[in-house]
């Protein structure tokens, strides 16, 4: 058994592991999966609270889309359509259905020293969840996330 801090960090030993996202991504997450982010991994933790606290971490704020402004000047511009909310949505991830050589530890190299909790261990899958590994979903108000966490 691996162990940093009292956690498991070994990948064979971990049952669950979680994923938020945006309220609106969640029935295209039910159909498709979890689709890697920009940089080809979908990032998975050890408590479903420190999922969460990464869309807190962005203020519940996401890009969706471009929409149609008037500037000052007149003159029409394409912008980023930017969605705030309120809540997230928490994954369930059975990782016994998972493609074991696919899932790591996100290296803690990666981060800034005593930023986060001690007790955070948090994972790369560099491919595809399928909706099958999925085994629940639960809502969050970004709200109840907050003291204790990196904010």
């Amino acid at each position: 058994m691996s162990e940093t801090n009292n956690v498991i960090t070994d990948v064979d030993e971990i049952q669950f592991l979680y994923h938020a996202s945006y309220p609106d991504c969640e029935t295209t997450i039910k159909q498709a999966g979890i689709i890697p982010s920009v940089d080809r991994v979908v990032y998975l933790c050890n408590k479903p609270d420190y999922a969460v606290s990464f869309i807190k971490l962005r203020n519940g704020f996401r890009i969706s889309g471009e929409t149609q402004i008037t500037n000052r000047h007149g003159v029409e511009e394409t912008v980023p359509y930017v969605k705030r909310f309120s809540t997230s949505v928490v994954f369930t991830v059975n990782t016994s259905l998972l493609d074991q050589s696919l899932l790591s530890v996100h290296s803690e190299e990666e981060e800034p020293s005593g930023f986060f909790p001690s007790d955070l261990v948090s994972y790369k899958y560099s491919g595809t969840i399928n909706p099958s590994a999925i085994v629940s979903i639960d809502a969050f108000s970004l709200s109840d996330i907050g003291e204790g966490f990196f904010f």
